[in-house]
């Protein structure tokens, strides 16, 4: 998967309380392409352990990951389903069916090629209106897509 990057923080500048997710983006910018190695090293590491330990694992290992310029990347988590709201901005990028491809997972006949994924830049936003009682009330979900052609709004 390509990374991608959310927002916890409610307000700009990375101001306020710890949301949970306002948004997200993909790619995301601060990973390069030997920092991407390097953290797609650390996520094949775990599920080759795991396999060794007798439990191997089959089906989306999504790794949340702190980037600490002192350490490198750090995991923060492992989901054994896709971030969120990083799956805004990944599933739209899939190139490749779905369905399929869990089906491959579960038979055992996932292949690396099988997993293909267009690269325009995608953003999803929360925009929330009012902050009532530790929740966000009047929010609406934007999406917006950069590539070759105009941004487009969905």
């Amino acid at each position: 998967m390509p990374p991608a990057q959310d927002h916890k923080r409610a307000l700009d500048g990375d101001e306020g309380l710890n949301t949970g997710g306002m948004g997200a983006y993909c790619p995301a910018s601060c990973v390069g392409p030997q920092l991407f190695q390097e953290i797609e090293k650390m996520c094949q590491t775990t599920v080759e352990k795991m396999a060794e330990r007798g439990t191997p694992y089959v089906g989306v290992l999504y790794a949340g990951m702190m980037l600490d310029p002192l350490r490198g990347p750090q995991v923060l988590e492992f989901n054994c389903r896709f971030g969120d709201p990083e799956t805004q901005v990944l599933l739209p990028l899939l190139d490749s069916d779905l369905y399929q491809i869990m089906s491959d997972c579960c038979d055992g006949n996932l292949g690396p090629a099988a997993i293909q994924f267009r690269l325009p830049m995608l953003l999803s936003s929360w925009e929330g209106r009012e902050w009532v009682g530790g929740f966000w009330r009047y929010c609406r979900s934007t999406t917006r897509r950069w590539g070759k052609k105009k941004p487009t709004d969905t």
